[in-house]
Formats: structure tokens, sequence, C-alpha cells
């Protein structure tokens, strides 16, 4: 996917919706490891009308209904990511990756 976000958009802005993205995907049980096939979260161009950031990650699911809907839920999660103000998307993302190692790493 190529997801484009506002010109407007801070460099600090742009980093935290590039890193929860990333985030989203590596840590989300329904994409493939990016230890197992290629997964990319990068800026990748300046476009007419936008900043454009590659998304480029795979489901382990071959299952046609389930790709839906697994890249239904990632297509709302990175309009949420787009449009959450700076200071919540870099809470959340901090939250999430706590709660991640947390469930990793049990006490």
């Amino acid at each position: 996917w190529m997801i484009g976000v506002e010109y407007r958009t801070t460099v600090d802005q742009l980093r935290e919706i590039r890193d929860a993205i990333e985030l989203y995907v590596i840590d989300g049980e329904e994409f493939a490891n990016p230890s197992e096939v290629p997964t990319f979260v990068r800026i990748d161009r300046f476009g007419d009308s936008s900043i454009d950031i590659m998304l480029y990650c795979f489901t382990r699911t071959t299952n046609w209904g389930d790709w839906l809907e697994i890249k239904e839920r990632l297509a709302y999660r990175i309009k949420e990511i787009v449009e959450e103000p700076l200071h919540l998307c870099r809470d959340r993302t901090v939250r999430h990756a706590r709660a991640v190692r947390a469930d990793r790493n049990p006490k």
C-alpha cells in the first residue's frame, strides 16, 4: 500500500505515524514475522499532493475471506493512527510496545 499524508504533516508526526504502523504490523499475530518475509514501512516519496508511506507486509492466512478482514482492520488502524494527535499516537505506541514485551516475557 501507499499511504499518503498531507504535506503539512510535521517530521515528528511523520515519524510517529510510520512507527505506529510498523509496530502494528510487526507485533500483530495476523501478520507474517519480518524474519520470515520482507516487511517494510518506509517514507517512500513526495507525491504530487502527499508524502507517501509505503507499507509492504504479508498476512499469515491464505484464506481469502480472512485476508480481507485482516486488510480491513489494518485500514481502520492506519486511519486511526493518521488521525490521532501526536501525543496520543506516541502514548499508544509506547503502551502497546510495553504490553507486547510483557506478553512475551511473563514474570
